[in-house]
């Protein structure tokens, strides 16, 4: 202890121990604040941060504190959603910014995160919070990340929208993803028998379930595999 320590208060003494045992007792907001900034210590920032109850002063500590494991204590107790949007768009951490989207409520917010955060797993966290149909036929058709599109459109439930992506989309993965969901029997044939990639055939071909097209599909089509999947998924004949 050094002779410092006599004249200011415990949760500025050189021990961390002291500071810690001190922060229990501190119910001063703004001392708190200033603790969970500043503080040499990781264990007392955080003990901090903990007693904080006050929004106004959470949000600050979520926007300004240095230790991003501080920040994400606060992000988890922040109620603002003006507050998690700015955080969540605009924070330096990944981890911090994918804690704050499981807060965030906005969907347009949540779609912009979606297509545009610069790491994917906050991309990630994003699609997996977007409820709203529009929203997420505009992130199934065009968000950057073949990930987030595809489990855009696993949700996806408006069947135009669907068949558009199945018979259209530029890449196969995002065709075949969609066919798993379409209902409609004439898109179902058509992609089943006109898609350029195989494996959406085949994908198609596990809807289909017109007999006739099975048949036809089963005879004529140039990849072996699409034929025996049509001949699985043909009726006995009786």
């Amino acid at each position: 202890m050094s002779i410092a320590d006599w004249f200011r208060p415990k949760w500025k003494h050189s021990n961390p121990g002291v500071r810690l045992a001190e922060v229990a007792r501190v119910t001063e907001q703004s001392v708190l604040a200033d603790i969970a900034k500043n503080d040499e210590d990781s264990a007392v920032r955080r003990d901090a941060v903990a007693r904080v109850t006050e929004q106004s002063v959470l949000a600050d500590i979520a926007r300004n504190a240095k230790d991003s494991l501080v920040r994400w204590d606060a992000v988890k107790r922040v109620t603002e959603q003006s507050v998690l949007t700015e955080i969540a768009k605009n924070d330096e951490d990944s981890d911090v910014r994918k804690a704050t989207v499981a807060r965030v409520t906005e969907q347009s917010v949540l779609a912009d995160i979606a297509k545009n955060d610069r790491n994917h797993d906050v991309r990630a966290a994003a699609v997996q919070r977007v409820t709203e149909q529009n929203t997420l036929a505009g992130i199934a058709k065009d968000a950057k990340d073949s990930f987030v599109r595809e489990v855009a459109v696993e949700r996806v439930t408006e069947q135009s929208v669907l068949a558009d992506i199945a018979r259209n989309d530029e890449q196969w993965n995002l065709r075949a993803a969609a066919v798993v969901c379409v209902t409609e029997q004439s898109v179902l044939a058509d992609v089943a028998k006109n898609d350029e990639n195989s494996l959406v055939r085949a994908a198609a071909v596990t809807r289909v379930t017109e007999q006739s097209v099975l048949a036809d599909i089963a005879e004529n089509d140039e990849n072996s595999l699409v034929r025996a999947a049509s001949h699985n998924y043909q009726l006995p004949a009786i």
